[in-house]
């Protein structure tokens, strides 16, 4: 019968000569485990594969031997096999918390590195102190893993280092503590609710801005205050947007518009407008037309809804007409002040009047009338007005 022939898969050792031969014997020992001295020819082999699946086998066979030569392979030149064993000290968290320590003084920088990356993966609080050793060392790598791994393992103690290593003389060491800093304010931040740590999100800065505004929109009052009172404390103008957004209407699970803001506290209610009338006083120019209208249309009381035993819903009307009096009286004289400016630019564009350059200071006005003629009076008047 004729037609096409059926195409037949070659054997492993004939799929491409030797890394054919080489990859089935990998899938072999990764398999079915394989003796150390097998897996020490493989991590010398000069295929990054073969020394991939070295590394598996040895992840699988965690002794003495085998963390030794995962040392090792932290500093293989290919990214793949360092990553896997990273991986591989990583999922066996706190066993791997000693040799990753002795690892942080490896004569080669890879490894030195690799052993901070996964130290932090781990998130053990007992390798801080390593750490700490890890952000003196002389190779920037190794500094600029070792602040990254100290943000995720988020305890307090790493907050004056990583300050210290922002001001690193290498670039990439300084972008490494400023993501350290930004993971150690999401885990401060995580914990918010339950421990205050407003301090050290203060002192952490504008890292700290991100991590903040995401805690503001948890159902979590206590939580929601502490962080509006943060962000009001470091003084990050981005900080207006998301506050003032949180005094909006909010839509409701039915589609309609509810009266009510997201946060129904009045504690958290009166705690968001202090800050907002504290950016109000010091920088209005922060503050967009839409968000000083918002402000101004609050409603005159703040009140939040609560739930009763028998189910009912009861009104706890929190009188705060000073507080939001006032910042009604703030966002309304910004929105005078700039109509008011908007206004004389209009009026002195039409009119053609402008400052002298001369008498500016005195904030006296000339009026350039608007000749453009190219006759004798009209070069006279533009060498009178204009001293051209």
């Amino acid at each position: 019968m004729l037609g096409r022939p059926e195409t037949i898969s070659p054997s492993p050792a004939r799929r491409s000569g030797k890394a054919g031969a080489r990859k089935a014997i990998s899938e072999q020992f990764v398999a079915t485990g394989a003796d150390v001295s097998v897996l020490v020819k493989a991590l010398s082999d000069t295929n990054a594969r073969i020394r991939y699946r070295a590394v598996v086998a040895l992840e699988k066979a965690w002794n003495g031997r085998g963390i030794q030569l995962l040392c090792k392979a932290m500093g293989d030149p290919k990214k793949l096999v360092r990553r896997r064993a990273i991986e591989a000290f990583a999922k066996n968290k706190e066993l791997a918390v000693a040799p990753l320590s002795e690892a942080l003084k490896n004569k080669n920088e890879l490894v030195r590195a690799g052993a901070a990356e996964a130290l932090g993966m781990i998130r053990c609080k007992r390798a801080v102190a390593p750490l700490f050793e890890a952000l003196r060392d002389t190779d920037c790598g190794v500094r600029g893993a070792a602040a990254v791994a100290l943000g995720m393992i988020g305890d307090e103690r790493a907050l004056e280092p990583l300050l210290n290593a922002c001001s690193d003389p290498q670039e990439e060491v300084r972008n490494s503590a400023t993501r350290g800093l930004e993971l150690l304010a999401v885990r401060l931040c995580d914990e918010l609710g339950t421990t205050d740590a407003r301090e050290t999100l203060v002192k952490i800065g504008k890292p700290a801005f991100w991590p903040l505004c995401w805690r503001l929109t948890r159902y979590d009052w206590t939580a929601c205050k502490r962080a509006a009172d943060a962000l009001g404390e470091i003084g990050d103008e981005r900080a207006v947007r998301p506050l003032v957004k949180l005094l909006e209407p909010q839509p409701s699970l039915f589609g309609t518009w509810m009266e009510l803001p997201l946060h129904n506290s009045s504690d958290v209610q009166k705690t968001i407008i202090d800050v907002v009338t504290k950016f109000l006083e010091t920088s209005p120019s922060c503050f967009s037309d839409l968000e000083l209208c918002t402000i101004k249309l609050l409603p005159r009381e703040l009140y939040w809804i609560e739930m009763t035993g028998d189910g009912s819903t009861q009104r706890d009307v929190h009188t705060a007409n000073c507080s939001t009096w006032a910042i009604k009286e703030l966002a309304d004289s910004e929105l005078r002040r700039r109509r008011d400016l908007k206004n004389e630019k209009l009026a002195s564009q039409e009119s053609g009047s402008a400052l002298h350059p001369k008498q500016r200071e005195m904030g006296a006005k000339r009026t350039i009338p608007s000749v453009v003629g190219e006759s004798k009076v009209a070069g006279w008047i533009r060498k009178l007005f204009l001293h051209k």
